[in-house]
């Protein structure tokens, strides 16, 4: 009885969420949680010269395209699985201003679609961080 119940409960559910117009979510910031704010943030800004946002609070703000990065002590970092992608023209020669500018990439890029390659690093706490785009 319970066993059918529950059944009725979720095809009840799949229904409603089948005639209900799907949200237009579109995600415009991430928060990162770092453990030292003052070394994140010049390895944001500094190492990979992204611009600072506007911030309301007190948080550090990044801009990357349509995305908001933030910096956020009170978080715990590397709480689970991560990886911030940055579309770029030239992963190779994108690699290469990074791996000057002092980061260090998980070995070689790699093709992962037909013409398409990745290239991934690593900021100072271990949040994953990935080249993408043309060779």
């Amino acid at each position: 009885m319970i066993t059918s119940t529950l059944a009725i409960a979720v095809l009840c559910s799949a229904t409603v969420l089948a005639q209900s117009p799907a949200p237009n979510l579109k995600a415009s910031m991430i928060v990162l949680g770092v453990s030292d704010v003052s070394r994140s943030l010049k390895f944001y800004r500094d190492t990979l010269a992204l611009s600072p946002a506007p911030a309301p609070g007190d948080l550090p703000m990044f801009r990357s395209g349509d995305l908001i990065i933030v910096l956020n002590g009170a978080l715990s970092p590397g709480s689970g699985g991560f990886e911030l992608v940055f579309p770029v023209e030239s992963v190779s020669a994108v690699k290469k201003l990074l791996t000057d500018r002092g980061c260090t990439f998980t070995g070689d890029s790699r093709e992962v679609a037909p013409n398409m390659w990745a290239a991934t690093f690593s900021d100072p706490d271990g949040h994953h961080l990935t080249l993408f785009g043309a060779r």
